[in-house]
């Protein structure tokens, strides 16, 4: 589609009073600074789409005076007529101030602004006029198309990267893989999960890995500090310790020799026979003991077990003999209510009337009599349902008083068994406890043990002297086993922090083998975006001339971020002067144009920076600052005019 402007007509526009300009393919609008030249682009877009070549919509339509007041009673318009597609199309708009008149008033009052729509001179609301703008072109897509910076500098870096995205197309991970050898390995990696899950699950294992990671390091220093100093001859300690054993059988050996040289021998038999019968009598006294209070706990358990049930019973029966007793009090009320009612209605008297109530003539007889009959009837069976009534609640309460009785007795049964079983369970502890405090009868035993040691220590006296010489040697040899022992093991201790630390190196070692393992995945994932990138870049850089674009920005920890920045020749896009702006944005109107299958009139402004545009196969419409010229000069297609207008901009 193909869309030009064949002429513009603007009244009361901003800074304009009344102007007409027609455009060919090929235009240039001169004129010095606040002349209106940017007003012109300004009415375009707002006749077509309501917002300035600013992007906004609340911008200000009205003329202003020179205290900066907007002017009253005007109407504002803007007329396009447009070649879309060699076809016309003709677009108007109004907008104008709305007073209105109240009733007893001089004068009307502004109540606000309304805006009236025609297209191709036709009439319309402001729903149907914008569905008829859209059917020609869509406001962004035309907006792309005719101002060079509102791809860069209007729209966001997001909505400019889906753009190029949906111009290019994306790369398939399959595309990518066979693009670049090194990252063959990656179809396993992934494992049917997309890029970005795949480095997702990756970073997780990394993580657990490097806490599992972080706790080595702790865990070989607690062994490390598990470790003593030890002294350098420990190896010396064991060929030590055997000559030690050995000397201290030699003298273990000279006191026996000692000690077994007469009858003290024979009495250390004796009290060794003697000690043996002691504990076995008294380990066999602690078995039948522990036997009785494990049957007596048993017992005593089952008492408990039972007492819970008389507990249970009991608070059941409480209960139930309250409840029955709300029950019994509410049916003796219920029979005293009965009893009064009764009463009331035995002392009732008939209260016939012997004369006729309309005619004031005696009654007959008869129906006198029946009258009381009927009376004394009512009378009889109102009481026959009282009697009838009472008989069942005396029936009830004898039933609640039996059912109370029982449960009394019940209760006072249950409450015996529960000072029983309580006498049972504390009889039980106490024999318990008795058991626990008898001890065996070894006092023969003990006193036949004590004789022996006083005949041992007579028949020794002789013999200690040389005993106790032998014993010190002895002491001295067992204190410097017991030495040596204790730093034996602390190199016994020193040996098992060893081997826990070695374990601890090793799995240190398996886990960073297995981190560099998923370094070298996310390394390969990281490579696959590159690759990716690069694809990406050639694909969407391929379709332009002039301008590059960077899709993506390495990262400190060395991760990509997304962007979308323009470069030209090398110069990012906020670095270029504004010759270099429009360049940019017309190479980039230009696949536009080729992607979405429309051409535009494409607006620039400051052209009088410029000196070479691309070469574009639509009209232009170049707005030149000229300090000659006081009015708008219209170059179009080599044919000049001169505008006048009213006002300035």
């Amino acid at each position: 589609m193909d869309i030009r402007i064949n002429r513009i007509s603007l009244r009361n526009f901003k800074g304009i009073k009344a102007l007409d300009v027609e455009l060919g393919d090929a235009t240039a609008i001169h004129g010095r600074n606040a002349t209106g030249k940017t007003t012109i682009f300004d009415g375009f877009l707002w006749c077509l789409f309501g917002k300035d070549s600013m992007n906004k919509s609340d911008f200000e339509i009205k003329p202003l005076d020179r205290q900066g007041n907007p002017a009253h009673n005007l109407e504002h318009s803007v007329e396009v007529f447009l070649l879309v597609d060699g076809a016309p199309v003709a677009l108007k708009k109004v907008y104008s101030e709305k007073y209105t008149r109240k009733r007893g008033a001089a004068q009307a009052e502004f109540t606000g602004h309304s805006t009236d729509y025609w297209y191709n001179g036709v009439p319309c609301k402001e729903k149907e006029y914008a569905e008829r703008v859209r059917g020609i072109v869509d406001e962004k897509v035309f907006r792309l198309l005719t101002d060079p910076r509102y791809f860069n500098e209007v729209m966001h870096w997001q909505e400019r990267r889906n753009i190029l995205m949906e111009i290019c197309g994306d790369v398939s991970v399959q595309d990518v893989i066979a693009s670049d050898s090194g990252l063959a390995g990656l179809e396993a990696v992934l494992n049917g999960h997309g890029i970005e899950d795949a480095k997702k699950i990756i970073a997780s294992q990394k993580a657990k890995i490097n806490d599992e990671l972080k706790k080595v390091p702790v865990r070989i220093d607690e062994a490390r500090l598990s470790m003593t100093e030890v002294a350098s001859w420990v190896k010396e300690i064991p060929g030590r310790l055997e000559e030690l054993g050995k000397q201290r059988a030699d003298i273990e050996s000279e006191i026996a020799d000692l000690r077994n040289g007469g009858a003290v021998s024979a009495k250390r038999i004796e009290l060794q026979e003697i000690e043996a019968e002691i504990r076995e009598k008294r380990n066999a006294h602690e078995n039948k003991k522990a036997e009785r209070i494990r049957v007596l706990e048993k017992e005593q358990d089952g008492l408990a077990d039972a007492r819970r049930v008389v507990d249970a019973r009991v608070k059941d029966l409480e209960v139930t003999i309250a409840n029955r007793k709300r029950e019994l009090a509410s049916c003796e009320e219920q029979i005293e209510y009965l009893r009064k009612e009764w009463i009331a209605i035995d002392a009732q008297e008939s209260t016939d009337p012997t004369t006729c109530p309309t005619c004031k003539q005696p009654l007959l007889e008869t129906m006198i009599k029946e009258a009381r009959e009927n009376f004394n009837k009512a009378k009889a069976e109102k009481l026959s349902v009282i009697e009838a009534r009472g008989k069942e609640r005396n029936a009830k309460i004898n039933e609640l008083r039996e059912a109370i009785e029982k449960a009394e007795e019940e209760l006072k049964l249950r409450r015996s068994d529960q000072v029983s079983v309580s006498q049972q369970i504390e009889a039980l502890k106490k024999r318990i406890d008795e058991l626990r405090a008898q001890q065996p009868d070894l006092s023969e035993l003990e006193a036949k043990k004590a004789s022996i040691e006083a005949e041992i220590d007579n028949i020794s006296q002789a013999e200690q002297g040389i005993i106790n010489e032998v014993r010190a040697r002895m002491e001295k040899v067992i204190a410097e086993i017991r030495e040596l022992e204790a730093e034996l093991q602390k190199a016994e201790v020193n040996k098992r922090a060893e081997a826990r630390i070695a374990d601890l190196e090793i799995q240190e070692k398996d886990l960073a083998a297995k981190f560099e393992e998923l370094e070298g995945q996310l390394f390969l994932c990281e490579n696959f975006i590159r690759r990716k990138v690069d694809l990406l870049n050639d694909q969407i850089n391929s379709r332009f001339k002039l301008v590059k674009f960077q899709l993506f920005r390495d990262q400190i920890n060395g991760g990509l971020e997304e962007v979308c920045e323009t470069s030209l020749n090398g110069v990012p896009y906020n670095s270029i002067n504004n010759a270099g702006r429009i360049q940019a944005g017309m190479d980039i109107i230009r696949t536009l144009q080729a992607h979405y299958g429309v051409t535009g009139p494409i607006w620039i402004d400051n052209r009088e920076s410029i000196v070479d545009l691309p070469e574009m196969d639509c009209q232009v419409i170049s707005l030149v600052v000229t300090e000659r010229d006081k009015t708008l000069r219209i170059e179009s297609e080599g044919e000049t005019k001169t505008m006048k207008k009213a006002g300035g901009m």
